[in-house]
């Protein structure tokens, strides 16, 4: 399995994912871009291929910009926008746009190259442009704001839904193979099989 490491960081600490190359010691490919993200990789002499992001809240595309300005490749399900991020009703932050280069929609297969390739999923509820991305070759997801550990993802913020996150956790993310592991944008990671025994939304379901 190839090496994953995780940064975390900006106003509420926010999981950045590293994945490195197994072909390329200095090149990474990132699922989110907490702010502080950008200059930890120039420290350690990495560079980002790709930026994969889960969804645009402001806390999970901090360094976007900066990483797409220092040669990543943006990948997200919709455009560049302040309401995604949240900054157009009113919170007081200053995220510097960025340009999508690639965007992918639900149940799309993403290869980049032979070594990194996703399965899309639309997982709205949180966020309405949020999307999840499975690596089946590695047995992991990356879940961002939807699955949390032993929770959800809020669902007061605009364009949430309980019952669209709910709905679709179930649809996509539950329905995967036990051993998978979930790595969320906020706290500890754990496994599919672990949630639908535990998890207090899903358990009554499985």
């Amino acid at each position: 399995m190839s090496k994953l490491d995780i940064y975390t960081g900006g106003p509420v600490e926010t999981h950045g994912y590293i994945l490195h190359s197994e072909q390329n010691s200095s090149e990474v490919l990132v699922i989110d871009a907490p702010e502080g993200i950008a200059d930890h990789l120039k420290k350690q002499g990495l560079k980002a291929k790709f930026l994969l992001i889960t969804h645009q809240h402001y806390d999970h595309v901090g360094d976007a910009a900066k990483l797409q300005e220092a040669g990543a490749e943006i990948i997200s399900y919709q455009d560049y926008s302040k309401q995604l991020t949240l900054e157009a009703y009113g919170l007081p932050f200053n995220i510097k746009a960025f340009k999508v280069d690639q965007l992918v929609t639900d149940k799309e297969v993403v290869t980049l190259t032979n070594e990194w390739s996703f399965a899309v999923a639309w997982v709205p509820g949180h966020a309405t442009d949020h999307i999840t991305f499975y690596q089946q070759a590695q047995d992991r997801i990356f879940c961002g704001d939807t699955l949390f550990t032993g929770s959800i993802g809020r669902t007061d913020l605009p364009g949430g839904s309980h019952e669209q996150l709910t709905s679709k956790i179930s649809e996509h993310i539950l329905i995967l193979p036990s051993e998978t592991v979930t790595y969320p944008g906020h706290g500890p990671s754990s496994t599919i099989a672990q949630e639908t025994a535990s998890n207090p939304y899903f358990k009554e379901s499985f």
